[in-house]
């Protein structure tokens, strides 16, 4: 899986793919160092609407906002 990192050393932030069970430090890119994982947000939209034509795309002049 994907995870967001942060270095605790140099601040420096990045994307790693770890396994399951070594999801919570990664090595800096930077310096080397130990980073922790940084909580992440996962937000999915496909841009479709909650209603009763819920597979309905949005049209260009409609705006996406989140529910």
């Amino acid at each position: 899986m994907l995870y967001e990192f942060e270095c605790t050393h140099c601040g420096a932030q990045f994307e790693a793919r770890r396994a399951i069970e070594e999801r919570n430090h990664a090595d800096c890119p930077r310096c080397a160092k130990q980073a922790n994982k940084r909580l992440s947000v996962i937000h999915n939209t496909f841009g479709f609407r909650l209603t009763d034509a819920s597979h309905e795309k949005f049209h260009k002049d409609e705006v996406e906002r989140a529910v």
